[in-house]
């Protein structure tokens, strides 16, 4: 595993890298508050046989985060796509959790012949989701303002032991904590506060239908069942765009079944990422 900080659009993005650079590769896209490292325990394994890319999006972890920066799922699509033509990249296994399932989604539904294969993790296409609590209140002028002012060992050492019965281990929430600044949260304000879910949801579901599913792209679903953000109900609802998709629940996981749960997570990406080669 190795680091590289790319300038886009002006702004640092800092990526980890694993394996031999190619035109075919692996790209992980967190959400938030997430950022590359969430997925540092996979590079090495995977870099094994194929290149495997994880940047920190622009807003989070120690990517740049400047003011003029379209925190939008358009803003964070078109960063995507110079990254990918940055690194050179023809065909692409994506890897996207939470947030990053939009943004990985808003590119490969406008470059669907460069995808090689989807994992959605605890996220996908989903027809009628609505925001969980804590969206709801950063959308509202003021009030998401003020619950950003909660404290940080309150909010990530308290609130996310809801809904992950296995826990997160104390380092990953630390590293968040460390990441979650003034600029990040202005970052996740501004970003929920521009995304309308129903438009998003159904603008996705149209493009999909019309541009993946008619290639049927190798999907692997990995989805925590006790997620209190995004309901497993949407786990084998992707086969409406994936027909072949491979849907495994992580039973006692949650929203993050790659951190709680990485030995079998490790096993059954490898697993599906070597069929793709």
């Amino acid at each position: 595993m190795r680091s590289e900080n790319i300038i886009l659009q002006g702004i640092k993005t800092p990526c980890l890298f694993g394996g031999e650079k190619s035109e075919a590769g692996v790209i992980f896209i967190h959400g938030n508050p997430g950022s590359g490292s969430d997925w540092k325990a996979l590079l090495n394994p995977l870099s094994e046989f194929t290149f495997v890319a994880a940047p920190d999006m622009p807003g989070f972890g120690k990517a740049g985060k400047p003011d003029d920066f379209n925190y939008s799922i358009e803003g964070y699509k078109e960063h995507l796509n110079l990254l990918i033509e940055d690194l050179g990249l023809k065909k692409i296994d994506l890897v996207i959790h939470d947030f990053g399932g939009a943004w990985g989604l808003a590119w490969a539904v406008e470059n669907a012949d460069q995808v090689n294969s989807i994992t959605l993790v605890n996220i996908g296409l989903m027809r009628d989701y609505r925001w969980h609590l804590f969206a709801k209140l950063w959308r509202i002028p003021l009030v998401g303002e003020l619950v950003m002012m909660l404290p940080h060992w309150l909010v990530f050492n308290i609130g996310l032991k809801v809904g992950n019965p296995r826990g997160l281990p104390p380092s990953y929430i630390n590293e968040i904590i460390e990441n979650f600044d003034k600029k990040t949260k202005r970052a996740v304000l501004r970003l929920y506060r521009d995304t309308d879910v129903s438009k998003m949801n159904s603008t996705l579901v149209d493009k999909a239908v019309e541009s993946l599913l008619p290639k049927n792209i190798p999907c692997l679903v990995v989805w925590g069942v006790e997620d209190p953000y995004v309901p497993v109900k949407y786990a084998e609802a992707q086969k409406e765009f994936f027909p072949q998709a491979e849907v495994i629940l992580f039973e006692d996981s949650g929203h993050w079944p790659f951190i709680d749960n990485p030995e079998r997570f490790e096993k059954v990406l490898t697993d599906f990422l070597k069929k793709q080669q």
